[in-house]
């Protein structure tokens, strides 16, 4: 234990308050309760042979990448969702965590309209209607980012979403989740309606354009204290 010096002095007759006790205990509590620091040990004295192998950090992975496996939107169910038709999620890890850390998220994804006679709309007198996607993070049912709205006049585009938040030992679930929406770009990112409505009674047809997302991947370091 490296020398420490006293914050207070006493002497016959002081008036003493508890806090004057307390600034000289915590001059060693925090060494005395197992939190060590470059006081207590020579320096370059350790190396990555004497840590325990995710001490510090460790990760939580959820990667998919090819068009071999897919995640399809599923118009069925409106406002935001996390699983497709089949159940299978668009991002999502869990785990059992010992101890409060921070947990830094990262994701990445791209994707794709569907081609055809709905796409042909967008060029054809009805591009101030229009299908939109956004993304988000969600840690513990908390929302930890968001993305902006992407139409479908681009025909693919991708996103990277990364956050930090700190969460307390126990079980975590970390995961994305989508929502498509119909927008009037007449009045841009203001009036939405659900995928299945139409924007307008005379509308023939509904919006549904396809939705596939790609490569997607979520990757959490656990940072520990």
């Amino acid at each position: 234990m490296a020398w420490r010096y006293k914050q207070e002095w006493f002497e016959d007759g002081d008036v003493l308050r508890p806090r004057d006790w307390l600034d000289n205990v915590g001059e060693i509590a925090n060494e005395l309760n197992g939190y060590l620091d470059s006081d207590n040990f020579r320096e370059l004295s350790l190396d990555m042979n004497n840590v325990k192998s995710s001490a510090f950090n460790s990760f939580l992975t959820d990667t998919k990448w090819g068009v071999t496996d897919p995640w399809v939107y599923d118009y069925e169910n409106h406002g935001w969702i996390s699983q497709d038709s089949s159940n299978n999620y668009l991002s999502q890890v869990t785990g059992e965590v010992a101890t409060d850390a921070l947990y830094i998220i990262h994701f990445g994804c791209y994707w794709l309209w569907g081609g055809g006679e709905g796409d042909s709309r967008i060029y054809n007198g009805y591009h101030h209607k229009q299908t939109c996607v956004r993304f988000r993070l969600v840690a513990n049912n908390t929302v930890v980012a968001e993305t902006g709205w992407s139409p479908n006049t681009r025909n693919t585009d991708s996103t990277q979403m990364t956050a930090a938040i700190p969460l307390p030992a126990g079980f975590v679930n970390i995961r994305v989740e989508a929502q498509a929406a119909v927008a009037n770009a007449m009045a841009p990112f203001t009036d939405f309606y659900s995928i299945g409505h139409k924007v307008h009674e005379e509308d023939d047809q509904e919006y549904d354009r396809g939705l596939v997302v790609f490569d997607r991947s979520l990757i959490v370091n656990i940072r520990k204290r």
